[in-house]
C-alpha cells in the first residue's frame, strides 16, 4: 500500500479491524513498546425504550468505578435529549474519569438533531478524536445522509465526504496506533457504513 488512503480503502472493503497500525514509514510488523490500556464500553442502552436502562447504567458505572480505567465510552443508542432523561445522564456523569460518546442511529428519534444530542450529552462533537495512554482514538458519526438514490432504506448509515476528509486529515496527523469507534458497523454489506 502506498499511503493511508489506500489502507483505508482496503480496510473499508475488507470487514474493518478496529486496531489500525498507522505508522506507514515502518513495517506494520515492526515491534513497538506496548502500553497497557483499559477502558469500559457500553452500547445500545436504549434508555427511551428499555425498562431497566437505569439499572444497567448504574451497574456499568459501579463496575467502571471498581476498575482502573483510562476512560469509558458509550457507543450509541444511549438516550434522547428529553428532560426526563436527566437522571439517567446523572448516572453516566457520576463516573469521575474521562467519558466519551458516539452517536447511534436511535439517539435522534423523536425529531432531535445530532447537534441537540451532542449538546445534551456534553459530548466533544459528532465526530472527534482524542489520545489516551499512547493510543489515538477516532469517533465517527455514521449518521450522515447518503446522497445516493440507491441508498439502503431505514436509518442512516453513511459517512459523508466532509467527515471522510476530516478522517484522512486526522489519520495523517498521528503516528500512534489508532482505534476507531462508530455505532454502525464498518462493513458495507450488513447495514454498516
Amino acid at each position: 500500500m502506498k499511503n493511508r488512503r489506500d489502507f483505508i480503502k482496503v480496510l473499508s472493503t475488507s470487514g474493518a479491524a478496529l486496531m489500525l497500525p498507522l505508522n506507514f514509514g515502518a513495517s506494520i510488523f515492526e515491534k513497538r513498546e506496548v502500553k497497557s490500556l483499559r477502558f469500559g464500553i457500553c452500547a445500545d442502552v436504549h434508555k427511551d425504550i428499555m425498562h431497566d436502562a437505569d439499572l444497567r447504567m448504574k451497574t456499568f458505572i459501579e463496575e467502571a468505578n471498581e476498575e482502573d480505567l483510562d476512560f469509558i465510552i458509550q457507543l450509541g443508542d444511549f438516550c434522547r435529549p428529553y428532560d426526563y432523561n436527566r437522571n439517567f445522564m446523572s448516572i453516566w456523569n457520576s463516573y469521575p474519569g474521562k467519558k466519551y460518546h458516539v452517536l447511534g442511529n436511535h439517539d435522534m428519534d423523536g425529531g432531535f438533531t445530532r447537534d441537540q444530542v451532542v449538546k445534551y450529552w456534553n459530548a466533544l462533537g459528532k465526530n472527534y478524536s482524542f489520545d489516551s495512554n499512547g493510543y489515538h482514538f477516532i469517533v465517527l458519526d455514521g449518521n450522515d445522509k447518503d446522497p445516493s438514490p440507491d441508498r439502503p432504506s431505514g436509518y442512516a448509515r453513511f459517512i459523508g465526504e466532509e467527515q471522510l476528509n476530516w478522517l484522512e486529515y486526522n489519520l495523517e496527523g498521528t503516528k500512534l496506533p489508532t482505534i476507531i469507534f462508530c455505532h454502525q458497523g464498518m462493513d458495507n454489506d450488513f447495514g454498516g457504513v
